[in-house]
């Protein structure tokens, strides 16, 4: 698990806040979708409604760009933003009362749509009839 943080842009507005509630308005740039991300955990673990303005972007470069430059709270691992604040690209971490998840890095994963709806279907159908005892069996 790699430590994280919630970063803003130099000069944001809400460099100061102080609680996930006073963020919760603002506009996210996550990586992955939010009831995939450990922000989205975040909000439900300390019961504060979900952000409703979340911008998605798995493109490492049109990230760091969008956080930089516009007026998103971005999430991310320590190591990269303190790659990025080394570039010469500072952003200003926020320090929450809240804890900010850790998050599990993987370099390699399987493409979520590596397989087509009819081949899931078919595939599902195949597991049931092979672990079902009174499945007919043809």
């Amino acid at each position: 698990m790699q430590p994280t943080a919630l970063a803003v842009r130099k000069g944001h507005p809400l460099r100061d806040a102080h609680s996930l509630a006073e963020l919760r308005e603002q506009q996210w740039l996550l990586q992955d979708s939010l009831d995939k991300s450990r922000v989205g955990l975040m909000f439900e673990e300390f019961q504060v409604p979900l952000p409703e303005r979340v911008i998605e972007c798995s493109s490492g470069v049109m990230f760091c760009e969008l956080a930089r430059n516009t007026d998103v709270i971005s999430y991310w691992p320590l190591r990269v933003l303190e790659y990025v604040q080394k570039l010469g690209q500072e952003l200003d971490v926020l320090d929450l009362q809240e804890q900010v998840p850790p998050l599990n890095i993987s370099l390699v994963y399987r493409d979520q749509e590596l397989i087509t709806r009819e081949a899931r279907a078919l595939a599902d159908e195949l597991v049931f009839v092979f672990k079902s005892p009174h499945a007919a069996k043809v």
